[in-house]
C-alpha cells in the first residue's frame, strides 16, 4: 500500500522527507499511550501532533499495515480501540498550531 505520503511494506510503514525517512517497525504498530485517562494507539497520537504529516494520510496507511502486518504486532486491535484513536489523533490535529 502506498499514498502521497506514506508506503506500508515488509519492514513497517514509512514516509520519505526531505530531511529524511520517518519510519516505524512493524512490531511497535500496536504501541500504547494514555492520553485523558485512557489507553490509546500511540502512533495515531504522536503522528497528529507533529506539523510535518497530514493525519488523514497517516491514518489510511496506519490502518493498511495494522492489517497487512497483523500478528508480528503483540496486541489485537479491536475496533473500537482503533476508532477511539482515530478520533483522539483527529482531535489533537484539529488543535495543533500551524507553522508557516
Amino acid at each position: 500500500m502506498e499514498n502521497d505520503y506514506w508506503i506500508v511494506d515488509d519492514f513497517g510503514m514509512h514516509s520519505e522527507m526531505r530531511d529524511g525517512t520517518f519510519e516505524i517497525e512493524a512490531h511497535r504498530l500496536a504501541e500504547l499511550t494514555s492520553v485523558d485517562d485512557r489507553d490509546i494507539l500511540y502512533w495515531p497520537v504522536y503522528i497528529a501532533s507533529e506539523t510535518r504529516f497530514d493525519i488523514e494520510r497517516f491514518l489510511e496507511a496506519y490502518e493498511a499495515a495494522l492489517v497487512k502486518h497483523a500478528g508480528r504486532y503483540a496486541a489485537v486491535i479491536n475496533p473500537s480501540l482503533l476508532a477511539e484513536s482515530t478520533e483522539a489523533a483527529r482531535d489533537i490535529w484539529g488543535e495543533r498550531p500551524v507553522c508557516g
